[in-house]
C-alpha cells in the first residue's frame, strides 16, 4: 500500500497581500523546535494565542521558499499583520494548516494534492 501526497502551496491574505503558506516538512520542523513540542503535540498549538503567530511565520517562510520569493520578514511583522487584520485572520491561519494535512484517499494509490495553487489574476 502506498500513499504518495504533494504538499502544494496555497495563499493567504495577510497584511495586505496574497502570501504563499506552506506547511511540509521544514515548516513543522521548525514549528516544533520552536514550540518545543513533538509533531504528536500539534493540537496543542491552540493552547496559547502567540503560537498562531509562529505557525503563520514558518508556514509563510516556507511558502515563500517553496515559491522563490522575498523572505525578508520577522515573526513581529507577522504578528502586526495578525493583529491589523483582526481575528479572522487567525482563522484563516488554522484553517490553512488544517488543509495542509492529507487525508487517505481510496484507492491509497494515487497522488492527491492538498491545498491551493495561486490564484490566477
Amino acid at each position: 500500500m502506498s500513499f504518495n501526497t504533494i504538499i502544494m502551496v496555497q495563499y493567504i491574505d495577510l497584511g495586505g497581500q496574497e502570501r504563499p503558506m506552506k506547511f511540509g516538512y521544514f515548516a513543522f520542523k521548525a514549528i516544533c523546535t520552536k514550540l518545543k513540542i513533538k509533531l504528536t503535540e500539534l493540537d496543542r498549538i491552540s493552547e496559547a494565542i502567540e503560537n498562531i503567530a509562529i505557525v503563520a511565520y514558518y508556514g509563510l517562510k516556507s511558502g515563500a521558499k517553496a515559491e522563490n520569493i522575498s523572505q525578508e520578514f520577522t515573526l513581529q511583522n507577522v504578528e502586526e499583520w495578525i493583529d491589523n487584520e483582526g481575528f479572522g485572520s487567525i482563522a484563516k491561519i488554522m484553517e490553512a494548516l488544517a488543509e495542509s494535512q492529507a487525508s487517505e484517499n481510496k484507492n491509497n494509490d494515487k497522488v492527491t494534492a492538498v491545498g491551493k495553487k495561486k490564484p490566477k489574476k
